[in-house]
């Protein structure tokens, strides 16, 4: 293998490690959703992983609730492959207002 393969080689394991570390921490309790979102250790990761994640939530669960940051009909609901690095902050606002309905009643104050 060329250095250059080694190289590309050790930041993914890097970047696989950061993504495992980001999950252990939404799943026990010590990381938000909102904090992961804003993580710069889970910029690869998707939508749907971090929400995934955390304890009582499935595959199901993360869809409907990504659906439900598009409004009524779901036209602008977030993609369930989108990396967290590329959503505004809006979309992270809504991201994180449909995991916690309490919190956009909050930002809204």
């Amino acid at each position: 293998m060329t250095p250059q393969h080694l190289r590309a080689l050790e930041l993914a394991n890097a970047a696989k490690q950061d993504h495992a570390a980001v999950k252990r921490e939404i799943a026990s309790g010590g990381l938000s959703v909102a904090d992961a979102l804003t993580d710069p250790r889970a910029g690869s990761l998707t939508v749907l992983a971090v929400l995934v994640a955390q304890p009582g939530w499935g595959p199901s669960r993360a869809r409907r609730a990504l659906a439900a940051t598009g409004g009524r009909d779901g036209a602008w609901s977030i993609a369930e492959d989108r990396r967290v690095r590329d959503l505004t902050d809006r979309q992270r606002w809504a991201v994180v207002a449909a995991v916690k309905p309490d919190a956009a009643v909050r930002r809204a104050a």
